[in-house]
């Protein structure tokens, strides 16, 4: 059963209490997490609940997101950076190959469906944003004022607009998976963040 205190969600394994909090994850908790995932897809007993594992898998997922978009921003500078965070359809490029083997084919045809809609998304904002950058340039040789002003908002709607693209690739994405498949996917995007390939920017 969980059980919650003032930090947040926490389960217990084997004993030990492990904390499921809602801001940034310590190495340490990481490490206690991401054991959890590897015992549970090894636990052939199911002694790790379907229940206390997702809660697990949402905790560590969310953990990542928010490294991968900091990282994105903090490494604009070397094209890694797109609309203040990661881009969808590259992780599944990166990531997908490696766990190809445990989908069936219509979960690679639900997945392939969903990265090309996540694409046509992203060049549609990552255009946008070029035009908005473009209408701000003119604006600044003719003063134009007004729209300067309502530049940043206008910007803001990008990013919350990538955000939500974000969130909805993750929901439908693991949508698609067993729980063991997610599982699966987060120790991959571990292994990704802990070994980055170039990703390319719009």
């Amino acid at each position: 059963m969980k059980e919650t205190n003032a930090q947040g969600e926490v389960f217990k394994s084997n004993g030990n209490i492990i904390p499921v909090k809602k801001y940034a994850l310590s190495s340490e908790e990481q490490n206690k997490l991401i054991s959890v995932i590897h015992k549970a897809l090894n636990d052939h007993n199911h002694v790790i609940e379907d229940d206390k594992l997702q809660l697990v898998i949402n905790t560590i997922m969310k953990h990542y997101v928010d490294v991968l978009n900091v990282g994105s921003a903090i490494t604009c500078e070397s094209n890694q950076w797109w609309i203040g965070g990661f881009r969808p359809s590259q992780i599944l490029q990166v990531i997908l190959p490696q766990l190809q083997h445990v989908y069936t084919q219509q979960q690679l045809s639900d997945i392939y469906n969903l990265g090309q809609s996540c694409q046509q998304a992203e060049y549609a904002l990552a255009q946008g944003m070029v035009k908005l950058k473009q209408n701000f340039d003119k604006s600044t040789t003719a003063n134009g004022e007004e729209f300067q002003l309502t530049y940043v908002p206008q910007q803001l709607c990008f990013f919350k607009e990538a955000d939500n693209l974000r969130q909805e690739f993750l929901h439908q994405f693991c949508r698609l998976l067993t729980i063991s498949q997610q599982a699966e996917f987060v120790l991959a995007l571990k292994e990704h963040l802990h070994n980055p390939q170039p990703r390319s920017s719009l």
